[in-house]
């Protein structure tokens, strides 16, 4: 079952309802209502986000009215809306009409709700229909949420490392600093592809260029790890040194440039480390 505002009272009412039970309004005189407007869909949809957050009943209402006319992004906002009040079902009621008007957003949203199984029954395979959808036509974080899904559920789905390696790179090309990650690990490693470290340096950098930390810490070893990068090395120290400044990793880069850059240390190196040990 679905709610819907009713345009005379602005109650949530079932989709099913042969009237309005607070006001009395008929149902066909509530669908008339829903619909009919001077305005276009892109007015209401516009309207309607302007009014939402000083008068949330008339920003819903004119939301409704623009989605029901065919405003495919005021399908994403009412699942949104529905989503932070933890009514998923209502949620993904929206975002599946949004969907079938291939709006990006509502088929992003609508497959992590199958895939997680919020408001709907759990359904992987129907998830990737639309998660696929959604990332075919340009929406990066739906490439990245791909690349992971088929890389943890390799039981589930098969083939699992090619299909990674695919939305992971879409990723990367969308300039997803999660995605040029994950690519350059998987060509560092030979995951899923064939290996190549000139490949995977290059996706590795553009990475830590977007501040991603681990790539700091990767790149280190690479640059000392691969004879074909050994004449880079003060390539790999000054990753390290960079990664000296995140909390996370900043033990393991110490580590790191001791045991195998310790030759190739400054004093200026060395105080860096211990001003970024004492900050952390």
């Amino acid at each position: 079952m679905a709610l819907i505002k009713c345009p005379e009272c602005g109650k949530e009412i079932s989709s099913f309802a042969e009237m309005c039970p607070n006001c009395g309004c008929p149902k066909n005189r509530i669908e008339m209502l829903r619909t009919q407007s001077s305005n276009t869909p892109e007015e209401d949809y516009e309207e309607g986000r302007k009014c939402y957050s000083e008068d949330e009943n008339k920003g819903l209402y004119l939301l409704e009215r623009a989605a029901n006319n065919g405003h495919a992004e005021a399908h994403n906002f009412l699942g949104l809306h529905y989503m932070k009040k933890d009514d998923y079902k209502q949620a993904v009621y929206w975002w599946e009409k949004g969907a079938q008007l291939g709006e990006i957003y509502c088929l992003f949203n609508a497959g992590k709700s199958f895939v997680q199984g919020l408001g709907v029954k759990k359904s992987l395979k129907k998830g990737i229909e639309y998660l696929e959808k959604s990332g075919e036509m340009g929406y990066g974080t739906a490439c990245i949420y791909l690349g992971e899904l088929y890389f943890e559920n390799s039981d589930d789905l098969d083939p699992t490392e090619e299909k990674s390696f695919y939305w992971y790179s879409k990723g990367a090309s969308l300039n997803e600093p999660l995605g040029q990650l994950e690519v350059g690990c998987k060509y560092a490693y030979g995951y899923g592809v064939e290996k190549s470290i000139t490949k995977a340096i290059d996706f590795l950098e553009k990475a830590a260029e977007q501040n991603v930390e681990r790539a700091y810490l990767i790149l280190g070893k690479l640059y000392d790890e691969s004879p074909e990068l050994k004449v880079n090395r003060a390539k790999g120290k000054k990753w390290l040194l960079k990664a000296l400044k995140s909390e996370e990793y900043q033990k393991l880069a110490s580590q790191l440039l001791l045991t195998k850059y310790g030759n190739d240390l400054e004093w200026a190196d060395l105080e860096e480390m211990g001003i970024a040990i004492k900050n952390n």
